[in-house]
């Protein structure tokens, strides 16, 4: 019985591991796709490559920038469509230059990307678009973070299930945390990832992780939290039993007895 028991402790173990660390994946993206994170990451990370894809750099002839100064002795405002996307721009805005316009439009078009609404499921709307911007909307956070709160469900019932089995409770939360902090490991410094991806793709990966060692902290901070439970457990004498645990451990014994 004792062998099955921890056989099924240490499976029990490995899988907790490999869900805490996928739960660790899903919140760095979840939190890296925060709009407050995402943006100022695209426009650090990415503007070259947007700016390339929508051909920013030269999107106003001499003539459109010079009636755009003009429109703006009239109204506040300009407006127009680009590449399927509706721009406002404001008449201070133009006054600063190409430069300033081009920096203005991409802060919007990232904000459009981020706010569209997306009539599929997320995967699908990934697999159907040419340029799958739906990786870097809101939708995108709400997946990941649906998928962080799952796991999150998952190891929490892991650890119930490994506490209810041991003998030892005060080393199951001591174990927990261990885990804890090993699966926090990777997402310390996620930089070495990178190395193997070249191109605009590293500088679009880059954007996902923005929040990993975050997530890094969160976690080192809760496995510390959970082997000093175990450590104070084990000094003070508390065994986490409950009475039918008890119970069950005097039948043992006096069963051992009559042997």
């Amino acid at each position: 019985m004792g062998f099955i028991r921890g056989t099924l402790i240490t499976f029990l173990s490995i899988v907790l591991f490999f869900s805490l660390l996928l739960m660790n994946l899903c919140l760095a993206v979840s939190l890296s796709l925060q709009h407050d994170a995402l943006q100022p990451a695209l426009k650090v990370s990415a503007s070259g490559l947007f700016k390339d894809s929508l051909n920013l750099g030269s999107m106003f002839s001499e003539e459109e920038k010079a009636y755009m100064q003009n429109y703006c002795l009239v109204d506040s405002q300009y407006s127009f469509s680009y590449e399927n996307y509706n721009f406002v721009i404001p008449s201070e805005i133009i006054e600063q230059g190409e430069d300033g316009i081009v920096d203005y439009i991409l802060e919007g078009f990232i904000d459009q990307i981020y706010y569209t609404e997306y009539d599929c499921e997320f995967w699908q709307c990934v697999k159907n678009s040419q340029m799958p911007l739906v990786l870097l909307s809101e939708k995108a956070k709400e997946y990941w973070n649906g998928k962080f709160l799952l796991l999150l469900g998952l190891s929490l019932l892991i650890f119930g299930l490994t506490f209810l089995l041991s003998r030892k409770r005060p080393v199951t939360f001591i174990v927990t945390g261990i885990l804890m902090i090993i699966s926090a490991l990777p997402f310390r410094n996620l930089d070495w990832i990178l190395k193997f991806v070249n191109g605009d793709f590293s500088a679009i990966l880059s954007v996902f992780f923005t929040q990993a060692h975050s997530v890094f902290i969160i976690i080192l901070i809760l496995g510390i939290l959970f082997i000093i439970i175990g450590i104070l457990c084990k000094i003070f004498g508390w065994k986490l039993k409950f009475k039918k645990d008890e119970e069950e451990v005097k039948g043992n014994l006096q069963k051992k007895k009559k042997r």
